[in-house]
């Protein structure tokens, strides 16, 4: 995977990105994903703890995100 800095942007795989944030979250992806690594910054979780801290979030999307 060759990353190729341009001036102010950021071109991966054809693709470019205003900034490395962008980049970092189109391959993340998915809406979930920054709010669950947000609860998991700091130590490590159950799935039953993560259920309680982001109540909005259905049972089988955070299970699928987990995976």
């Amino acid at each position: 995977m060759k990353t190729e800095c341009i001036g102010d942007y950021v071109k991966l795989k054809g693709k470019v990105y205003p900034c490395t944030v962008s980049l970092a979250m189109d391959l993340i992806g998915g809406k979930w994903k920054a709010v669950i690594l947000y609860h998991l910054k700091d130590a490590s979780k159950r799935y039953s703890e993560l259920r309680k801290e982001v109540p909005d979030i259905t049972e089988m999307t955070l299970s699928l995100q987990l995976k």
